[in-house]
């Protein structure tokens, strides 16, 4: 027998029941008879735990949680039901290593499911989250050394219906695209509501795409979403024949439209490991403190479009994304059908198997990267970018090192990154060590000042201890490669007047200052607006 122990309130959402949903398939399935131990179940959740015995712990929602008084309450159910579990799961936001001690204290063994990396005191924790290569690192001070560790996103408890089908030979226009929006099963429906609003402004500017392919928008209404009946009187129909909104309500399993939809738009949460599963492009944004994630942490599993937070502003950037999506449809899934660690829909089952027979799974295989290298001096190596390194190329460039130095010394915003990057006929190169520690990236694209074509370009280093001398070896290899690919086409730069290094790295390789009035001075100025001669070096190489 196995009891779960799950954060189950009104205002909790579903992401708790419906993870131990799954882990609960997978123990049925092998002999085991499950009870949930909730906080006090609404009708609406209810409906995803009918398979299973469940009491409420409460009445009603506890003003103030105390680990102390749960862990009593839920002993004395078990011993008043003559209960005895091989295992107590505990997935709970306010029942912490004190709680755990207690049911350990009772002769039970207690498995934590946890993504907030707490303290726990059990025999054995499961973090689905991606923390690296070596994870346990994260863990090392905060379980006893006997603590059985199952974590990364192998362990991702997951529908096991939710197999990802062999790709269609269909043209990517064969059929309107479908976004899926949704909150998970509660969320605010105004945030979605600000959204459609966008798309349906958007949609008007957007004639000619959506007459080759329309759009097809699919609500999603939890369980928990407040404003529910609002989005839907406002939002029942856009307006614009290309663009249909259909309402998806009462449904307690969406694997058929996680399948089917082109596009996921909405909360991160667990529905975002399930998009992975299935190689789904997705932008996806933060609700709640557990789903703020480092976006270096997603790329690894290939998740490329995440929020931390969205504000009123960005909503009319998120539907231009969006469109932007559609329109470059075969690019991006190409991006999102490739990652360094792959999550499968096996993550309920090798926990199962610990549980029962103290089984550790063979877990997958990482997957490597192939690129096509140019060696330069020094052990260098230098490649084109690709549409993977986005985030680390914005992470890079927001550095304060290199902000400093910029035309505007602001942090470039994700989602101004993404609209940009799509749009962008930049050549841009990653340069690394040998071993593959990324080290700057350079880029040059060529421009059009009336009849006259120009080059400009630049680079911004990945470190701060990156040295100089790299970037007079990047540097070098781009004129030389530019002269080869424009021959004949001068280039035209600005250089801080704060930054002498560059100004004399720009010397040794040849350029020349523009003066007022001279020749390219009308070409600096119309392709760098903002910098001033008072605050800038206006320069030129034949």
């Amino acid at each position: 027998m196995i009891v779960f122990r799950v954060f189950s309130t009104a205002s909790s959402g579903l992401g708790h029941i419906v993870r131990c949903h799954f882990l609960a398939q997978a123990l049925q399935q092998k002999g085991q008879t499950v009870v949930f131990v909730c906080d006090q179940l609404t009708p609406q959740t209810a409906e995803f735990l009918a398979d299973y015995t469940t009491i409420n712990l409460y009445s009603q929602h506890p003003e103030k949680w105390d680990a102390t008084t749960d862990a009593q309450a839920t002993l004395t159910y078990l011993q008043n039901h003559h209960l005895a579990p091989d295992w107590v799961v505990v997935d709970h936001y306010f029942l912490d290593a004190q709680w755990e001690e207690h049911i350990i204290g009772a002769g039970y063994r207690v498995l934590a499911i946890d993504d907030l990396v707490r303290s726990h005191c059990c025999d054995a924790v499961l973090d689905f989250k991606w923390r690296g290569s070596e994870p346990e690192a994260v863990y090392r001070d905060k379980v006893p050394d006997a603590t059985q560790l199952l974590l990364g996103p192998q362990y991702c408890l997951l529908s096991p219906q939710l197999v990802r089908e062999p790709e269609n030979n269909l043209p990517l226009n064969a059929s309107d695209y479908t976004v899926l929006l949704s909150l998970g099963g509660g969320g605010d429906a105004d945030i979605l509501g600000r959204l459609m609003t966008e798309l349906i402004q958007g949609g008007q500017q957007q004639e000619d795409a959506l007459n080759q392919q329309g759009l097809h928008f699919q609500v999603v209404i939890g369980p928990l979403m407040q404003n529910r009946e609002r989005i839907k009187s406002q939002y029942s129909q856009f307006g614009i024949r290309q663009m249909m909104v259909t309402f998806i309500e009462g449904k307690t399993n969406l694997d058929a439209e996680l399948k089917a939809c082109d596009l996921y738009v909405g909360a991160a949460g667990g529905t975002l490991y399930a998009l992975r599963a299935l190689k789904k492009p997705a932008i996806t944004f933060s609700l709640a403190d557990n789903q703020q994630t480092d976006q270096a942490v997603l790329d690894t599993i290939g998740h490329y479009f995440h929020l931390n937070h969205i504000e009123d502003a960005d909503f009319e950037k998120l539907a231009q994304w969006i469109f932007l999506c559609q329109q470059n449809q075969q690019r991006i899934q190409q991006l999102f059908a490739s990652s360094e660690v792959d999550i499968d829909t096996l993550g309920a089952q090798r926990v199962a198997d610990f549980m029962v027979s103290g089984q550790i799974s063979e877990l997958p295989k990482s997957n490597k990267s192939h690129h096509q290298w140019t060696e330069l001096a020094g052990g260098r190596r230098l490649r084109a970018v690709e549409d993977a390194d986005l985030n680390h190329y914005l992470a890079s460039r927001n550095l304060p090192e290199n902000c400093q130095n910029m035309l505007d010394i602001k942090p470039i915003q994700p989602i101004d990154h993404a609209l940009w990057w799509f749009n962008t006929p930049r050549r841009s190169f990653l340069m690394t060590q040998a071993t593959g520690e990324p080290l700057l990236y350079i880029w040059d694209e060529l421009k059009q000042v009336d009849n006259s074509h120009f080059l400009i370009g630049g680079w911004f280093v990945c470190d701060a201890q990156t040295a100089f001398q790299e970037a007079m070896v990047a540097l070098d290899w781009q004129l030389k490669q530019c002269a080869e690919d424009y021959p004949s086409v001068p280039w035209v730069a600005v250089i801080s007047r704060q930054n002498k290094y560059v100004k004399l790295m720009n010397d040794y390789f040849g350029f020349k200052e523009i003066e007022p009035g001279g020749r390219y001075y009308k070409a600096v100025t119309t392709l760098f607006p903002k910098a001033s001669q008072q605050d800038f070096y206006y320069v030129y190489k034949n």
